[in-house]
């Protein structure tokens, strides 16, 4: 899938935009979204191509006044609008919208990504909707994932298999376990990752009868490579844990520093921590937890945070930027008000306004 390089230029909210919010896909709206406004907002940024990237602050810091425009556009491709400036109008376009529509994250923007894994005019359109919920965790995605699981075409269960991985409900385990064998040889490998995504070792065993049947061999020595990374993964995580779990000083810090998988028994570990007496233990701690991004963990994140030393709240409020929950800015930037370290002062202010620009995780 082609996207376009984005660049972070920060724009007003046109007033034509400001106030169409809440009208829906209307006659106003509508005009609205054929607005030059508008159209330089989408179009910000899209001198190249780059695989990942996502719209720039211009267009996101329109917020819920674009949220219909976006939809639009993702329906219909950018010529609805008078946008003819994608790479590819009937493709580009609409996926630029989705990614829009994911980081602004209005409820109306995620249900509208919600639907479109199962009614999306098209299966790229799918597999982009489908991208767009995992890389979400979102979880009211889960029916439309688990019916997409049987699909006919083997990229949508993949995609399915991954999303459902990432949103991580052990609930989903009995359905994934099952769409595995229906998936290409040549997948297995991303199915390994599905699973370890989602922290459920009941996948190894799952995944080790699956690799019996695989007869390419590219496919099985790469399935069989990840299955092996993923045991040492498991091995390394009860060293963290040992270490968490008892360490001091130094060990213990460089042990936070290496949790970064998404394993629940470390998770657990990292959250006990939340509570130590060690400021710059609950600072990395928070860090790490940010990184896993578990949107549930929000509050003993902010909680820990605002408790750490100044001298370790950029660990601490980093954390929180990569959760992504906005309703961390005000509680930042009260804390910043206090601070009598002017360079560290502007360094949070500096992670609070890319926390202002991230996606909300809850609304």
């Amino acid at each position: 899938m082609t996207l376009l390089r984005p660049v972070l230029v920060l724009a007003s909210i046109p007033l034509a935009l400001a106030c169409s919010a809440g009208q829906g896909t209307g006659g106003g709206a509508s005009r609205s979204c054929k607005s030059e406004e508008f159209r330089t907002a989408f179009l910000e940024g899209q001198s190249g191509t780059i695989d990942g990237a996502s719209p720039g602050a211009a267009l996101i810091g329109l917020g819920a006044a674009a949220v219909p425009c976006l939809i639009r556009i993702a329906e219909l491709g950018g010529k609805a609008s008078s946008i003819d400036g994608c790479l590819a109008e009937t493709q580009d376009c609409r996926t630029w919208a989705m990614g829009a529509l994911r980081r602004i994250g209005t409820p109306e923007a995620r249900a509208f990504l919600v639907a479109q894994v199962e009614h999306a005019q098209s299966v790229e359109l799918r597999r982009a909707a489908i991208q767009t919920v995992g890389g979400m965790r979102e979880p009211a995605a889960r029916p439309s994932l688990l019916i997409s699981l049987a699909d006919q075409d083997h990229r949508i269960r993949m995609e399915s298999l991954l999303a459902l991985g990432a949103i991580g409900d052990r609930l989903d385990f009995e359905a994934m376990a099952t769409a595995v064998a229906s998936i290409p040889d040549k997948y297995v490998a991303t199915a390994v990752h599905a699973f370890r995504v989602m922290g459920d070792q009941r996948g190894l065993s799952v995944l080790d009868q699956r690799l019996a049947s695989v007869s390419d061999t590219a496919a099985r020595k790469s399935a069989q490579r990840a299955l092996d990374e993923w045991r040492g993964a498991i091995a390394e995580d009860d060293e963290l844990l040992r270490v968490l779990r008892s360490g001091r000083g130094q060990e213990l810090y460089a042990a936070i520093q290496r949790s970064r998988k998404p394993s629940e028994k470390v998770r657990a570990a990292l959250l006990n921590l939340l509570k130590s007496e060690d400021g710059c233990a609950r600072a990395e701690s928070v860090l790490a937890l940010g990184k896993m991004q578990v949107p549930a963990d929000y509050e003993l994140l902010l909680e820990a945070s605002l408790s750490v030393p100044e001298s370790y709240i950029i660990s601490a409020a980093r954390g929180l930027m990569f959760l992504g929950d906005q309703r961390a800015v005000v509680p930042l930037e009260t804390y910043a008000a206090k601070m009598t370290n002017a360079e560290r002062q502007r360094a949070l202010l500096q992670i609070v306004d890319r926390l202002r620009m991230s996606p909300a995780a809850a609304q």
